[in-house]
């Protein structure tokens, strides 16, 4: 796993979670002071504390005063809420600050002469998964502008996304084609990811859906190639991995390495 990746998603995620935290705590107006509750025998008292001119005062709360304790009661836990996810934010900011600059994958990823001389020493040294793997990659002739993402493997791929998968399936030593075209009935197709189980050397296709808050991606992409795989035997949880984000719910690194274990450790 890229431990640097992982925590600038935790850092991004934490800052959403602070800021919609923060809404909701100024949304709800929460009263002043702060509620105190003491356990008395089987019971348990409850009082408003409310700081004036530097003294504490308490006013103690019935059962009429439902609402107010309810306020305050949440007032509390969204407070301690907000308090602890700005402290994991800070831990986090302070590993990516300290995370080292150079690493070796920043030598492949960036080093098209280093990689080349490393990549052979440090990929799967069984011949049939190489062989497939470096077989000869027409690729997806569309709209190749839109290939920017750079990868440690050395290809270039459409988004951050696919970057990140293609990266933790290098790390894992999983052989894989990128958009390497097929003809599947009367189609053909590119799929994001074809893969060759490193052990049983079965045939997985992995697609990621980017952006399934675009109805016109859903109807264009998604539902067009889900109606073409199961018909050619590629089977969603079986052999036809699918991963799905939206702008609001990107694809995590922690998601990409469960599927990773799952089907292919």
């Amino acid at each position: 796993m890229d431990y640097l990746e992982a925590m600038l998603q935790e850092k991004e995620q934490l800052i959403t979670k602070i800021n919609r935290i923060e809404k909701e705590i100024k949304k709800a107006s929460f009263p002043d002071g702060y509620l105190a509750i003491y356990k008395n025998g089987n019971y348990y008292k409850k009082y408003h504390v409310i700081e004036e001119d530097c003294h504490l005062t308490r006013r103690y709360l019935s059962a009429n005063d439902k609402y107010l304790i309810q306020k305050l009661a949440m007032k509390a836990y969204k407070t301690r809420e907000l308090y602890a996810l700005k402290q994991q934010l800070k831990a986090t900011e302070s590993y990516v600050a300290k995370y080292p600059k150079k690493t070796a994958e920043q030598l492949l990823r960036n080093s098209d002469g280093f990689r080349r001389i490393i990549l052979p020493l440090i990929t799967p040294s069984n011949n049939e998964l190489k062989a497939w793997e470096m077989a000869p990659n027409p690729g997806n002739p569309s709209f190749p502008e839109n290939l920017i993402y750079p990868t440690i493997k050395g290809i270039m791929v459409r988004s951050k996304s696919e970057s990140l998968i293609s990266d933790e399936l290098f790390r894992a030593s999983i052989p894989y084609r990128y958009e390497y075209p097929i003809r599947l009935g009367n189609t053909l197709i590119s799929p994001d990811f074809m893969i060759m189980h490193p052990i049983t050397k079965e045939i997985y296709i992995w697609e990621h859906f980017g952006r399934m808050d675009d109805p016109e991606y859903v109807n264009n992409n998604f539902l067009k190639k889900m109606r073409i795989y199961p018909n050619e035997g590629y089977i969603p949880s079986i052999n036809l991995i699918c991963t799905y984000e939206t702008s609001n719910h990107p694809l995590t690194i922690f998601e990409v390495d469960e599927i990773i274990t799952k089907y292919f450790r």
